[in-house]
């Protein structure tokens, strides 16, 4: 024995003293205290119930409610304290007992294969009464064999427990050691019990629920290599001490040439009769495993508030996050959620009720929303901007997912969330979980801007954009709560760049942000609509095409932005080109020193862009194209891809 531990030893004491009580006892009132001990259990035990919960949200989170889903977790435990009860009445459960309390459905496709007189493996998951199963597999049809993994962190109830499987006339077979004992009970055509589920990283994925899971291959090598049937067989409990053992007609073993293969097409036959059973009894069976440990699938879920900034800077992290886990072998999903909050309202009661979890969800969000936010598993979850990261944090608690929030978060959870990525401006107090980036994390480099670049020069043939020249984009955004973009100010940008287009035989691209007012729309189109040096003029609430920013960015070699958007800006200067940034007009009431002031000085005093006044655009072309001073660029993806690294 491995673990001698007070407490093991306390363990196997108890287990046997109430053995013997058990027995004393009517099934029906024994397996009662067994349900009030796993209702106790699961209220106790926080990290497993979490977990049950997690797996079957994975599993039917679509079909149902969390509700439903927290009910299912809670009989599960039930069942699992009357499954300890049958186990420590083992030594006195006989024939008799079987023939009153079990229903076997399928019984001729045993007698058919044992007629055969060859052996059989008996191939079942840990759903139901298994350790019943065992019995009855060796009372009604020995001699039985059965394989178990050696437990060593209880070795003193380990060793009771196979004493009492002996004692039923089972053959105990451990795993690492089985192959010689296997093969000799096939050649004297004996049974064979194995569990095929669980498996670890040795085992053959296959789909289980719409995920890859691990299933274990050795039922299926000897039955390949040896020709012995397999007959699926579960054992369901239908009510206190009564089951039914349901066994399916031998598993179909179809052999290709190519054992991978073969294990992986037979498994899938065996998994979609797990799916079914574990379908229709969910909580009978033991999800305090996790399921899909093994599994190359990692499901990336991006919380949006309809703000595009916000939802860039996610898909960004998203992006560079999936190309971290391809790196690592594994399969990357993404899928995008739009959170809709009721009212102005519901975002106070969220910041005051957030600890309420998904209840509190319930009363803020749209019912829409949240019935999709909530039906949805996933493994990492991703947000952007303060209110969200108060939703991720409930989210990822109740997927069990790692939560990653961009910008500086709702204090509550600032330590709570397993990743925070804050631009330097948003002035976060540092902690371990929070990494400081330079500007909002973007995906512009120079392999980005040329496939973009490409991307529009496909969509618009002909236009001359192919051909080398120097060119101009001007970026315009839109009101905020903070800034007003006025009329006044793109006027006089727009007469700077045409005269500068006419003098220094430059081209112009020009493109709106869907925040861009109608007055600025109107303007833009009558200023640009008949100007031959303006190649490409894009309104994006008309028509807004997906490359069309990066495509400016790779053709232009001076970017004009408008200041009011972080991540327009944090785009323009990741571009390598000069940027000149002018800044819009605070709305009246507003004063101190924002977060955009100090984001743009920052950058400014650093090298990375040049603030202008509208008046001085052309002296600041005129001085760039001349003097051609080295081009600075900011590249926080390497700091972010090793965040990221990390908590993966």
């Amino acid at each position: 024995m491995k673990n001698n531990s007070c407490a093991d030893y306390l363990l196997y004491s108890l287990a046997r003293l109430f053995g013997v009580l058990l027995k004393t006892m009517p099934p029906k009132t024994s397996l009662s205290i067994g349900r009030v001990l796993g209702t106790v259990v699961f209220y106790l035990d926080t990290k497993h119930r979490r977990l049950a919960y997690a797996n079957l949200k994975s599993a039917f989170g679509n079909s149902k409610s969390p509700q439903d889903l927290k009910v299912i977790v809670r009989k599960m435990y039930q069942h699992l304290g009357q499954n300890l009860i049958e186990t420590l009445i083992i030594p006195w459960i006989d024939k008799k007992y079987l023939d009153r309390y079990i229903q076997i459905d399928g019984r001729n496709y045993i007698s058919a294969e044992l007629n055969k007189g060859q052996g059989l493996i008996f191939l079942t998951v840990h759903l139901g009464s298994w350790e019943i199963s065992n019995c009855i597999c060796a009372i009604y049809f020995g001699p039985y064999n059965v394989v178990v993994r050696e437990q060593t962190e209880h070795s003193r109830l380990d060793v009771l427990l196979n004493d009492y499987r002996r004692l039923k006339g089972i053959n105990i077979i451990y795993k690492g050691t089985a192959t010689r004992e296997l093969i000799n009970c096939i050649r004297d055509r004996q049974l064979i019990g194995m569990v095929g589920d669980q498996a670890g990283r040795d085992g053959t994925l296959v789909n289980f629920f719409n995920r890859l899971a691990s299933f274990p291959t050795g039922a299926l090598r000897l039955s390949l290599k040896y020709e012995v049937p397999i007959l699926p067989a579960f054992i369901i409990r239908m009510s206190g001490p009564h089951h039914k053992v349901i066994v399916y007609p031998p598993l179909k073993i179809e052999k290709s040439g190519s054992l991978e293969m073969d294990l992986k097409n037979n498994l899938e036959k065996f998994s979609r009769m797990v799916e079914d059973m574990v379908s229709k009894y969910p909580e009978q069976y033991l999800w305090l495993y996790k399921v899909w440990k093994y599994s190359p699938q990692r499901k990336t879920l991006i919380l949006s508030d309809n703000k595009a900034g916000h939802l860039r800077q996610s898909q960004t992290v998203a992006t560079i996050l999936a190309r971290e886990l391809e790196s690592r072998g594994l399969i990357p999903e993404i899928k995008t959620i739009e959170v809709r909050f009721k009212n102005r309202l519901s975002k106070w009661i969220l910041n005051l009720c957030y600890w309420w979890g998904l209840g509190c969800l319930k009363i803020v969000l749209e019912p829409g929303s949240y019935r999709e936010l909530v039906s949805e598993y996933a493994d990492i979850i991703i947000s952007c901007g303060k209110n969200l990261s108060l939703v991720n944090y409930i989210l990822s608690k109740d997927n069990l997912a790692k939560s990653i929030h961009i910008m500086r978060p709702q204090v509550s959870v600032s330590r709570k969330l397993n990743l925070i990525l804050a631009p330097q401006h948003d002035s976060c107090k540092k902690r371990p979980n929070l990494v400081t980036t330079q500007i909002s994390p973007n995906l512009i480099d120079e392999k980005f801007l040329q496939a973009q670049t490409q991307a529009l020069l496909s969509r618009l043939k002909g236009r001359g954009l192919e051909l080398p020249k120097q060119r101009i984009s001007l970026l315009i955004g839109g009101d905020t709560k903070e800034y007003i973009i006025s009329k006044e100010s793109i006027k006089v940008i727009i007469e700077g760049l045409k005269k500068l287009s006419e003098k220094l035989n430059l081209e112009l691209l020009v493109t709106t942000s869907r925040r861009t007012s109608v007055q600025i729309e109107d303007l833009i189109k009558k200023e640009f609509k008949d100007f031959t040096k303006c190649k490409l003029l894009i309104i994006a609430s008309q028509n807004n095409i997906p490359e069309a920013v990066g495509a400016m960015l790779g053709l232009s070699s001076i970017v004009v932005v408008s200041g009011e958007s972080i991540s327009m800006v944090s785009e323009a200067v990741s571009s390598g080109r000069y940027v000149l940034v002018f800044n819009p007009k605070r709305r009246f009431g507003r004063f101190g020193i924002t977060r955009h002031k100090r984001f743009l000085h920052n950058l400014q005093n650093r090298g990375f862009i040049s603030l202008i006044k509208p008046q001085g655009l052309s002296d600041e072309v005129v001085r760039l194209l001349s003097l051609k001073p080295p081009i600075r660029i900011i590249d926080d993806n390497e700091l972010i891809r090793e965040a990221l690294g990390k908590i993966m």
